[in-house]
């Protein structure tokens, strides 16, 4: 998989939540969830497509392109939408609804794109920060999520000491920490080791970067005030696609205070000076400049900015066919100019015999080191049977055409000579 670069930029209109631009590959999505911008479309349908074109229950002709929608027809098998998320409510429509609202034969329609986006969590206190078996809006969420990854955090330490819930380093259990999500769609099978970093801007100037310089998802700081050069700001895992930051230190001293957490009832108490722990603050985490309720242009939400680039590798079933022109084989050709130009393609015909000319020649194609110049003028090479492969048919088992390959270039093919060409299909 390419290189992904996300920028999440903080720089919104007051009162609004800041948008996550994903540079690579993300445009705005327009379907029945509306325009969504920093997210990554799981089908990549419905982009650039007028949402004016579907009216829920089937395809207006208006000369637009129109949406792409899901649809099932309920019958004795059951099948629903909501099964494909365990049962939870879909665009206002509860398995309730679905059970006794419709009958049997109905048309049902739903509507994409299907999205996410990579989110944070600033997690204050992992294992006090309320009930685990409470409901949102309470910190039982961050409690839970954390808990949740307490022994993944244990399987990973035998590649570092810094992913131990509790070691000479730190106990995770009563550190802050910021949890950053990375769905897989972004990474693919998971995130390559050795390509991640995660940069923190103010105002447009880089002042902080972390690396995982190890390979084992140490997230090292490498660029930043030179006395926590080196230092683990976090740890990465790879293969879950989470991100646990932890560095709790001042990134740039020279850097003010700025606004990055939740205060609406106290402007100052929501600055904080720039630490790992804050990086991603606005990132689909409920931070938006309205909350902090700052106005100073310099320290407030909209002079952070944050990027995060990283590779991902994809694990894709590749199909391996030989497909062999032997000795004494394919040595003729349908294309009319493997003939000589200008013979009679038949020698006799009526109202009842159709006779085709059995005397045609083969054009020679052998090319001669005497064939040019005012000498050897007129001077061609022996006849030999060749031709020139430029397209490889694929059979199933039923001799019934079902892929073709076309080379880069035609490869002559002698009669005397035995090839043999390598293709490979991805699903």
């Amino acid at each position: 998989m390419p290189s992904q670069t996300f920028d999440t930029n903080t720089n919104s209109t007051p009162g609004s939540t800041p948008d996550t631009t994903v540079a690579s590959q993300v445009t705005t999505l327009r379907g029945g969830t509306g325009s969504v911008t920093g997210f990554i479309s799981l089908y990549e349908y419905n982009i650039a497509r007028t949402s004016g074109s579907f009216d829920g229950e089937y395809i207006v002709n208006d000369g637009t392109v129109p949406m792409i929608y899901p649809y099932l027809s309920k019958d004795s098998a059951r099948a629903s939408f909501k099964t494909a998320v365990g049962g939870n409510t879909i665009q206002g429509m509860t398995p309730t609804f679905y059970n006794n609202e419709f009958a049997f034969g109905d048309i049902l329609t739903a509507a994409y794109p299907q999205v996410c986006t990579i989110t944070r969590e600033l997690i204050t206190l992992p294992s006090s920060s309320g009930d685990p078996d409470a409901d949102p809006p309470t910190n039982g969420t961050y409690n839970r999520h954390y808990t949740s990854l307490k022994n993944l955090f244990n399987i990973y330490s035998v590649k570092s000491r810094h992913f131990a819930v509790t070691s000479s380093f730190a106990n995770k259990n009563t550190q802050t920490g910021s949890l950053i999500h990375i769905p897989s769609l972004f990474y693919g099978t998971k995130i390559r080791p050795g390509t991640l970093s995660l940069k923190w801007y103010f105002t447009g100037s880089l002042i902080g970067e972390l690396r995982d310089t190890k390979r084992n998802g140490e997230l090292i700081q490498v660029s930043g005030n030179a006395d926590n050069n080196g230092k683990v700001g976090g740890v990465a895992m790879y293969n879950e696609g989470f991100l646990y930051l932890t560095g709790s230190w001042k990134i740039e001293k020279e850097c003010p205070t700025i606004s990055l957490v939740s205060d609406a009832a106290d402007k100052d108490a929501a600055k904080r000076e720039p630490k790992w722990i804050y990086w991603g603050a606005g990132m689909n985490d409920g931070v938006t400049q309205n909350s902090t309720n700052n106005e100073t242009s310099t320290e407030n939400l909209t002079s952070a900015s944050y990027s995060i680039t990283f590779e991902g590798e994809t694990k894709t079933q590749v199909m391996t066919m030989y497909a062999h022109a032997r000795r004494g084989e394919a040595n003729y050709s349908n294309n009319p100019t493997f003939l000589e130009y200008g013979q009679a393609e038949m020698k006799y015909t009526s109202s009842h015999v159709y006779e085709e000319n059995p005397s045609r020649l083969m054009k020679n194609t052998v090319s001669s080191a005497y064939g040019t110049g005012a000498i050897a003028s007129g001077y061609t090479a022996s006849f030999q049977r060749q031709v020139y492969i430029s397209k490889i048919g694929v059979y199933d088992k039923d001799y019934n055409l079902i892929g073709v390959a076309t080379l880069g270039s035609p490869v002559l093919k002698k009669e005397d000579e035995d090839l043999a060409f390598k293709l490979k299909m991805d699903f």
